[in-house]
C-alpha cells in the first residue's frame, strides 16, 4: 500500500483491514456516521469480502448500503493520502457530510 506499510494516521501496520475497520480513525468514521454495526460485523467476519456480502444481502435499504460503500471509499482514499502525504485534513464530522453529499449526487 503505497511507498509505506505504516498507517498514515495511526502508524500502525497498514491493511486494508487496518484502513478500512481497525484504525482508530476509521473506527470513528464508522461511529460518527451511526454505522458502527459495521465495526461489530468486521469483528465477527473479519474477512473484508465477507463483511461486503453481508452488507449487500441484509440491508434491505440500498440508500444505506450505497452510504456504506461510499463511506468505505471516502476512508481508503484518505488513507491513501495520508499514506503518500498528500492528506486533505478533515475531520470525521466532515468527512461524512462528504459521503453524504457524494451520494446525493448520484
Amino acid at each position: 500500500m503505497g511507498d509505506s506499510d505504516r498507517c498514515g494516521f495511526c502508524g500502525r501496520v497498514e491493511s486494508t483491514a487496518h484502513a478500512l475497520f481497525q484504525c482508530p480513525w476509521a473506527k470513528a468514521m464508522w461511529k460518527e456516521a451511526g454505522l458502527w454495526f459495521i465495526i461489530k460485523i468486521y469483528f465477527s467476519c473479519p474477512d473484508f469480502r465477507d463483511v461486503l456480502i453481508w452488507v449487500t444481502q441484509n440491508l434491505m435499504a440500498q440508500a444505506l448500503v450505497g452510504f456504506i460503500f461510499c463511506l468505505l471509499w471516502t476512508i481508503w482514499g484518505k488513507h491513501n493520502e495520508a499514506i503518500l502525504g498528500d492528506i486533505v485534513v478533515l475531520n470525521r464530522k466532515q468527512a461524512v457530510v462528504l459521503v453524504i453529499i457524494s451520494q446525493k449526487w448520484e
